[in-house]
C-alpha cells in the first residue's frame, strides 16, 4: 500500500484552530465543536438579516415616496405632484436621480 506523505496530509487536514473575522473557530478531527458550530449560525444570521434589509431598501423606498406624494394631495390615480425643481441631495429618497424632472 502506499503511504501518504506529511505535506499531502497537511494540505487536506483542518487545523484544530483557524482565526477568522468572527472569531477562533475550533475543530476536533476536523468536525467543528459546538462553541464553533454556535458561532458559525450567528454569523449566518446576521448575514441573512443584513441580505433581506438590503433587499428590501428599494421597496421601502418606494413606498415612502408614494406615501409622501399621497400626504402632498396626490392620492388618486388622476392626480400627480409635479416638482418644481431637479431633486437634490437634500430631498430623502433614496433612488432619485438629480438630472430627472419628476411628476
Amino acid at each position: 500500500m502506499g503511504e501518504v506523505s506529511q505535506t499531502e496530509l497537511d494540505a487536506i487536514s483542518i487545523p484544530d484552530k483557524v482565526e477568522t473575522a468572527i472569531g477562533t473557530l475550533e475543530f476536533f478531527d476536523g468536525v467543528p465543536t459546538d462553541a464553533s458550530v454556535a458561532t458559525i449560525f450567528v454569523n449566518l444570521d446576521r448575514m441573512r438579516g443584513m441580505e433581506v434589509f438590503l433587499d428590501n431598501v428599494g421597496a421601502v423606498s418606494m413606498y415612502s415616496v408614494r406615501k409622501g406624494l399621497a400626504d402632498a394631495g396626490a392620492e388618486g390615480a388622476n392626480r400627480i405632484a409635479l416638482f418644481e425643481q431637479l431633486l437634490d441631495s437634500q430631498i430623502l429618497v433614496v433612488t432619485a436621480n438629480t438630472s430627472t424632472l419628476y411628476a
